[in-house]
């Protein structure tokens, strides 16, 4: 069978897309190399924002997309690219609508003001009950259905291993098992998703190692074969961490999600002391600003580090691992089963001392009611005392940052012209075009929703 419309990557932009150009009758075929759809639906919390939407005005909050643009304008810090932006802010109310309109669930109480990352003034942040999963069965509600199956075609276990942009039309070859296929896709929309999973890519684009919280898929085998054929990425040395986490394995630079520490102030008042290579502390653990936390990590340029904490202060505060309602014995073992970690007096988890423990021993010097050289204000629940804990840490990024150029039709930009019939989106635009040199909440998945919406509409 031929197809007009031809997308790579079953995530949430190339699904997205793909429904809209079916459900108007154009022949779509989806490949992706994994076994299942979804991309990182899987790993996402789902976050969403969107002002003046329906639910908003329901509830009686005022916004609209002008004040969304202005506050996603101050935390980006001028590095976005604002047509993009622009175009997704204004499209994001008629997708979160769209969603609810297709059977969404919505967790409760949304919106919210997400502290996560720096907040919104306004309660515009959503997510499902099941986060990116949440999204991902509304899409596979709308790829069952009659009009849509009729003309869709999904293939998993299909790798692009190159493409022909010159050919009319353009060309793919795919890896289908044992044998290379051509296929020609008169319209082609490349949605593969970033870069995260490849570390020599995350070191050279970056320009900092850290870990990665999406699939191994992310490794931006499509976006190196652009770059070859003339695309252009933007936003290279662009990168903000966020705080720590673990690696699945000692060969890998995937998040495990199940060690995950609760350490961002604006959810939890953090006790614990944060300690660089040399035992020295380099922020205030308990800013009011996250955004000023993450950006100390990227201008220090840390990307492994300690938590040094104690179980006395650990029993006043909220769990650091596992979650609310962790006992302390359960804290323990979790703490324990971190590899590297160390749990005892203080100078058993200081070792053989050296510089590293004498550092540290000058940090803990502080006093009850003594404001640091950070700022933090050190109260009776803040020092450390007793047993102890010392956990080795690593920041990691939940999307890559810099991505490929396109015009605000989403074409691609092959050796300075757009490229009438190839298009890209999601997370291969990369994190910067859409909140800058931030996180600013919801500006990855509902972009990557709303624009591919839009394309697959305009495409005839």
């Amino acid at each position: 069978m031929s197809y007009r419309h031809v997308v790579v990557g079953a995530g949430v932009a190339g699904l997205a897309c793909a429904i809209e150009t079916a459900r108007r009758g154009i022949k779509t075929l989806v490949i992706d190399r994994e076994p299942v759809i979804g991309g990182t639906l899987w790993y996402s919390s789902g976050h969403m924002s969107a002002a003046g939407t329906r639910r908003q005005r329901r509830l009686g909050i005022d916004d609209d997309a002008g004040r969304h643009l202005i506050e996603v304008e101050r935390l980006g810090r001028g590095q976005l690219t604002p047509s993009l932006v622009r175009l997704a802010i204004d499209g994001a109310a008629a997708t979160l609508d769209w969603l609810e309109d297709e059977g969404f669930e919505m967790a409760a109480d949304m919106p919210i003001i997400a502290k996560s990352h720096e907040p919104y003034e306004i309660r515009r942040t959503c997510w499902g009950v099941a986060g990116g999963v949440s999204i991902l069965k509304v899409l596979q509600r709308l790829l069952a259905e009659p009009e849509i199956r009729a003309n869709l075609n999904v293939r998993s276990g299909c790798l692009v291993e190159g493409l022909d942009l010159d050919a009319s039309p353009v060309m793919l070859f795919v890896r289908n098992g044992g044998r290379i296929e051509e296929i020609d896709a008169p319209e082609l929309t490349l949605a593969t998703g970033g870069f995260g999973a490849d570390p020599e890519l995350l070191k050279a684009w970056h320009g900092q190692s850290s870990l990665y919280g999406g699939g191994s898929f992310a490794d931006g085998t499509m976006m190196r074969l652009l770059v070859d054929k003339g695309a252009e990425v933007v936003g290279i040395g662009t990168f903000l961490p966020t705080l720590g986490g673990y690696a699945q394995r000692a060969d890998s630079n995937l998040v495990d999600w199940s060690k995950k520490l609760a350490i961002n102030p604006q959810q939890r008042r953090v006790p614990e002391m944060f300690l660089d290579a040399e035992g020295r502390r380099f922020i205030n653990e308990n800013s009011e600003s996250i955004n000023g936390v993450e950006r100390t990590f990227l201008e220090h340029r840390i990307d492994t580090y300690h938590v040094l904490g104690s179980f006395d202060t650990l029993a006043r505060s909220a769990p650091l691992l596992g979650g609310a309602g962790a006992s302390q014995d359960e804290q323990r073992a979790l703490i324990s089963a971190i590899a590297g970690a160390r749990i005892g007096s203080l100078d058993a988890v200081l070792g053989d001392g050296g510089a590293f423990a004498e550092n540290v021993r000058a940090e803990l010097s502080l006093k009850a009611g003594a404001t640091d050289r950070y700022g933090r204000h050190w109260s009776d629940a803040d020092i450390l005392s007793g047993e102890f804990y010392l956990i080795p840490c690593q920041t990691v990024v939940l999307r890559t940052w810099p991505g490929i150029r396109v015009d605000d039709d989403m074409h691609l930009i092959v050796n300075g012209a757009p490229h009438a019939h190839v298009h890209c989106l999601g997370e291969m635009l990369g994190g910067v075009q859409f909140s800058g040199a931030s996180f600013a909440s919801g500006m990855s998945l509902t972009p990557a929703l709303t624009l591919a919406r839009r394309l697959g509409a305009s495409l005839t």
